[in-house]
């Protein structure tokens, strides 16, 4: 799929680990993005994965509200890792 869609999928919010602390960088369609939007993730937010389940990820935003991102969706979701304030490093 990387070579039809030139999408970062190494850095989705999928693969993120238990315990770590990312920031959204992009969403990928408009459509999740404004239905994100209103549970609280939106770019530029800050986010701690805390667990992974059947039916998706579940994180805590910064104003330490708990949210589940729907397992597909996580995959659209960029966020960056490297030097983030709160990112365990392992």
């Amino acid at each position: 799929m990387g070579g039809v869609l030139k999408w970062p999928w190494s850095q989705s919010l999928a693969l993120a680990r238990k315990g770590e602390v990312v920031e959204v960088k992009k969403i990928l369609f408009g459509t999740l993005r404004d239905h994100l939007w209103k549970a609280g993730v939106r770019e530029g937010a800050t986010l701690e994965y805390l667990e992974k389940d059947d039916d998706g990820v579940r994180v805590r935003l910064g104003d330490g509200r708990g949210v589940r991102v729907d397992r597909d969706h996580s995959w659209f979701i960029v966020v960056g890792r490297e030097g983030h304030p709160g990112t365990k490093q392992e």
